[in-house]
């Protein structure tokens, strides 16, 4: 389930002289675990893998010579330089969340980051914001802030239920589940649990600068500089959520086993047929026995 909101502003601005504004507003994922393997012959599994490269390989290919027909076009080319180096980046309002119960079984629990606001501009010497023309990748100087960037682990929680279908939330209801959580079935009105974060709230600034090649040979300065400054960063994870991370990497390997003899499982349930799922179980292990 996600709700993401993509905001480009090419309306308020003259392309190649003015900046680019992106801005990613409420960027909501919620996953969980799907470690059931279905069978399916080797010969199947082996093909899905090959058209999974073969597409890859393809995408990569027209994307690279695209980029190449283009940057042939020493105006276009210096175009897309001014915007890239220009980019102002704004997201905001971003929580992804994990929720898990199966792993550690009567113990559910959830891990998530969250993000208030993430920005990034292109400045001069000073630290003003600036916009630079000419060759703009190859000397860059960016601001960036950072706002209560967060990471928790909530043990023994209750996963979060909506009566009706995640499609048709509204945006306000979408913010109140991420921000609140959900109580009999509905958006919470107010917080149901206090995150136990590992990684507590935290805001901060950074800059960087990339130098021209001529300004690195002739001062004797790094290429490129990057300076963070962040508040106090506090860090812990308490015993309850450090069982539950061993319970997550004990169910992921599991689960990378019983994929890895996908190509054995039956098409038919335990009961049906016994036999054929004792045959699994001596192929796997025999297989087992051969690799290892």
């Amino acid at each position: 389930m996600a709700e993401i909101n993509f905001i480009i502003d090419f309306e308020s601005f003259r392309l190649g002289q003015d900046p680019v504004l992106v801005h990613l507003d409420r960027i909501f994922l919620l996953a969980e675990p799907a470690t059931q393997v279905k069978g399916s012959s080797e010969d199947a599994i082996q093909e899905a893998k090959r058209n999974r490269v073969r597409e890859m390989e393809m995408k990569l290919l027209e994307g690279t010579q695209q980029l190449k027909s283009e940057m042939n076009t020493s105006w276009l080319g210096s175009l897309i330089s001014t915007i890239v180096g220009n980019l102002k980046l704004s997201i905001s309002n971003i929580h992804i969340r994990y929720e898990d119960t199966e792993s550690n079984p009567g113990h559910p629990f959830a891990a998530g980051i969250t993000l208030e606001k993430l920005s990034a501009v292109t400045v001069d010497d000073s630290g003003k914001e600036t916009f630079v023309t000419g060759g703009a990748l190859d000397r860059i100087q960016k601001s960036v802030e950072l706002d209560r960037l967060a990471l928790y682990l909530d043990s023994d929680i209750v996963p979060w239920h909506i009566n009706k279908s995640w499609e048709d939330l509204l945006p306000s209801e979408w913010v109140q589940v991420f921000r609140n959580g959900t109580k009999d079935g509905k958006p919470a009105n107010i917080l149901v649990k206090k995150h136990t974060y590992i990684l507590e709230p935290v805001t901060g600034n950074a800059k960087y600068a990339k130098l021209r090649v001529n300004e690195f040979a002739d001062s004797g300065q790094p290429l490129q500089k990057a300076a963070v400054n962040l508040d106090d960063v506090t860090l812990c994870l308490p015993k309850d959520g450090y069982r539950d991370i061993l319970k997550l990497a004990d169910n992921f390997a599991a689960f990378n086993q019983r994929l890895k003899y996908a190509h054995f499982r039956p098409h038919v349930p335990v009961k049906s047929d016994p036999r054929s799922w004792w045959k699994y179980a001596y192929k796997a292990v025999s297989d087992e026995v051969k690799t290892g």
